[in-house]
Order: C-alpha cells, then structure tokens, then sequence
C-alpha cells in the first residue's frame, strides 16, 4: 500500500469556508458538544473558526479545542482549550516544570496571556 499526500497550509477560500460555516450550523443543533482538532493545514482558519465557536456558543454547546497554532488568540472564547507542553511552549514561551522525573506529569498553573486566560489541572500526585 503507497499513500502520498498532496497537502495545504493555505486557508479555505471563501467559497469552501462559508460551505463548510453552513454544513457546520445546520449539524450544530443534533449536537450536544463541538470537538476541534486543529490540525494547522488551513481548515479551521480564522473566519471559519470565529464563526464555528460564535454558533456554539449561541446555541449553549460547549467548545473544546486542541490548538496547534503558535498562538492561542484564535481559540478565545472556546470552552475547554487542551494544548500538550510543547503547544503550551509554542504559544506562550512558558515552560512547565516537572513535578517527578522529566518525562512524569507536569505542574500547570493559571497564567496570564494577552486576552485570555488558560487553566489546566495538576494531576494528584500524592
């Protein structure tokens, strides 16, 4: 088996995006949750992904997002953002520090970013 990728960073065009907006909404209402994966290759660009949080939120459904943008800005106002370490590191130039060894669970705390604020949890480490 071969597979070869013909792939884009380049945002959807206008046209695609306001499809896929309109696809999105008239899915929305038999959802009780919207999951984003972004996988940073142009499908969730910018209008598309104000417009996908915008919506959810309106109809009272919560938004999680996994961010793979060097910046968080996009993802304000999404209900549950999950960034791993390198992503926290990527987007904010804050490194965690490790509570056990260096590859055990990190120690996250609140931190402050320009127009937003991100919280994860500390894992119990009894």
């Amino acid at each position: 088996m071969l597979r070869v990728d013909d792939e884009t960073i380049d945002p959807l065009d206008d046209k695609t995006a306001a499809e896929l907006g309109r696809r999105f909404a008239r899915a929305l209402d038999e959802s009780d949750v919207v999951v984003l994966s972004d996988y940073a290759k142009g499908v969730l660009c910018d209008r598309l992904l104000r417009r996908v949080v915008n919506l959810s939120r309106k109809a009272g459904r919560p938004v999680i997002a996994d961010p793979k943008r060097a910046s968080f800005k996009a993802y304000r106002n999404v209900t549950v953002l999950t960034p791993n370490a390198q992503e926290v590191t990527r987007a904010t130039g804050w490194m965690p520090r490790t509570t056990t060894a260096p590859s055990g669970p990190l120690e996250w705390r609140s931190m402050q970013l320009p127009a937003m604020r991100c919280w994860s949890r500390v894992p119990n480490t009894v």
